[in-house]
């Protein structure tokens, strides 16, 4: 079994008698499967990642998820780790990587031109040392371009351990934090679960987070000055757009609680009108 890049304890809020339906947009298929066989791929993290992941970020959230699964309040330590919790499980999933990766290119640009300038400089107060400058100019160059080329999962794994982005949790934190129920109609998650519109993240006004914490109960963090959080039941409305969101962020997976027709349909969809929960 690979490393879970959504976790376990996580997706067994979406089981049902040990079961959990899996729906595949890009084989068009469904099948009833476990927590434990999705949503994982081999060789993903390096095994000290995998510790970091499940010490540090996954153990202490458990007990704040398990509150807000049968509606306990929070307490601070629990939004904080709740917090770093739905921060880093925007990162590690596979489109975080990617998201991450893509990004290299750009900074090897950067620091190789800070590199030529320091290299530039040295050369000016020490000219006798120029056949050798000339050489780490030539090493740099091509240690940049490998890692344009290729970039290394370890400046992924860097990402995913520098303290979960800190200015990202407590501009989380100081949203308001909305928990949505719905006792008919199921919430869905994916493999890529955690949602805001990306071109505004979330510290503008406007800014909206969701995330589907069960089949019955989602997260709906926002900026709306209309609510200060607290737990709410979901309108019919709410439960399709965050549905909506889920389908629209997933890579490759739906996953559901019930087996249910319009699952597969909505999932291959290909345009998606996304709006406000406010």
């Amino acid at each position: 079994m690979g490393h879970h890049f959504v976790p376990q304890f996580y997706l067994k809020g979406f089981e049902a008698s040990g079961r959990i339906w899996a729906y595949d947009k890009l084989e068009s298929r469904c099948f009833p499967t476990q927590a434990k066989s999705i949503a994982n791929e081999t060789g993903m993290y390096s095994e000290d990642i995998e510790s970091f992941l499940a010490t540090k970020i996954e153990d202490p959230a458990k007990p704040a998820i398990t509150k807000v699964r049968v509606r306990e309040r929070l307490s601070e330590e629990d939004r904080l780790a709740l917090a770093k919790y739905v921060v880093t499980l925007w990162k590690r999933v596979p489109r975080g990587r990617e998201r991450a990766l893509s990004k290299m290119p750009e900074v090897a640009d950067q620091v190789h031109a800070n590199l030529r300038e320091e290299l530039d400089q040295l050369e000016i107060s020490k000219p006798e040392l120029k056949e050798r400058i000339d050489g780490l100019r030539q090493q740099a160059e091509q240690i940049i371009a490998r890692h344009k080329q290729n970039p290394a999962p370890e400046l992924w794994y860097q990402g995913l351990q520098s303290e979960t982005g800190p200015q990202i949790v407590e501009t989380m934190l100081s949203m308001h934090w909305v928990f949505l129920w719905s006792g008919s109609q199921q919430f869905l998650t994916s493999d890529n679960p955690v949602f805001f519109f990306e071109h505004e993240g979330i510290g503008s006004p406007s800014s909206e987070l969701t995330l589907p914490l069960s089949s019955s109960l989602a997260l709906w963090a926002t900026r709306s000055p209309r609510t200060t959080g607290g737990h709410l039941n979901a309108t019919p409305n709410a439960v399709r757009e965050i549905n909506r969101r889920t389908a629209h962020n997933s890579e490759r997976f739906l996953y559901a609680q019930k087996n249910e027709p319009w699952i597969m349909p909505f999932l291959r969809k290909k345009q998606w009108a996304l709006s406000r929960l406010y």
